[in-house]
């Protein structure tokens, strides 16, 4: 009798609804085709699969997580490597967010929105960082100004903060200006971006510098779908990209590039479908 009890017990138990957070699926498929001197290539360029969930805790608190898997659309292959892609999982309200695993720098959010704009080529004078591994970020707002922050921390050195970061971005009007500060060492990172819109014409620029690297920067302007930067990189070496993005209807898109350097010219077309 005990035994059968049991197994009704299991079965109920297995079969009530389980409150799971709210998952979304998106990604992007970005493949493409690139000429230089050396010949023609086809290229991925930055497919990516993600999976972000939610949850609410109560008192104006949410859990959140993301899972982002680079993919190698043009050879047909889950991408990896470190901080390849975001990972992360956090906490957020009315206070903030803070979050913890392989995510967007403070640099690169607060400064590099203003200098890696083209889907290919260009944000050579950039010299902050991109994504950071085994990190903690976090973000809140003051009025008109955004703060972010984060620390990396992994057993590769003796520290217990391997380097840090602060920064700040806010929007006045149609001007929107940004600040990043990075503790790395003897080679630490300073930067500043703005953009504007002036008579239909996005203008937008970046300062960065660093001690082995010294001062880069880089300024452009958009229009009607065309977009052109100049960069002076720190090696002063000059560059130049155009890009002109063609929306074919609903997530999907044809990047045209053009990119010259000191050594080299070369051109692209991406076929890109976000979903």
């Amino acid at each position: 009798m005990n035994k059968k009890l049991l197994a009704v017990a299991v079965a109920a138990t297995l079969a009530a609804p389980v409150a799971l957070a709210d998952v979304s699926t998106s990604g992007s498929i970005r493949v493409g085709v690139e000429g230089k001197s050396a010949g023609w290539s086809v290229f991925n360029g930055g497919s990516r699969l993600r999976f972000k969930a939610s949850e609410d805790l109560g008192n104006g608190q949410t859990a959140f997580t993301t899972y982002e898997f680079g993919v190698d659309a043009a050879g047909g292959s889950i991408g990896g490597g470190s901080t390849n892609r975001v990972t992360l999982v956090g906490l957020k309200g009315d206070w903030g967010s803070i979050s913890l695993g392989s995510q967007w720098s403070a640099t690169f959010s607060a400064v590099g929105t203003y200098a890696c704009i083209h889907s290919k080529y260009g944000c050579s004078g950039y010299q902050g960082k991109y994504r950071v591994g085994n990190s903690v970020v976090f973000a809140t707002t003051a009025g008109p100004l955004w703060i972010i922050a984060d620390a990396q921390m992994d057993d590769s050195t003796t520290d217990n903060i391997d380097n840090a970061s602060i920064g700040g971005k806010m929007s006045l009007g149609g001007v929107s200006l940004g600040a990043a500060y990075r503790e790395n060492g003897d080679n630490d990172y300073t930067g500043i971006g703005a953009s504007m819109s002036l008579a239909g014409v996005g203008i937008y620029g970046y300062y960065s510098s660093t001690k082995t690297g010294g001062d880069s920067h880089g300024i452009g302007a958009k229009m009607a779908g065309i977009k052109a930067t100049y960069e002076k990189s720190t090696a002063d070496a000059s560059e130049i990209t155009v890009e002109y993005g063609i929306g074919l209807g609903g997530g999907t898109s044809l990047k045209l590039l053009a990119n010259d350097t000191d050594s080299r010219t070369a051109g692209s077309m991406i076929l890109r479908q976000d979903f």
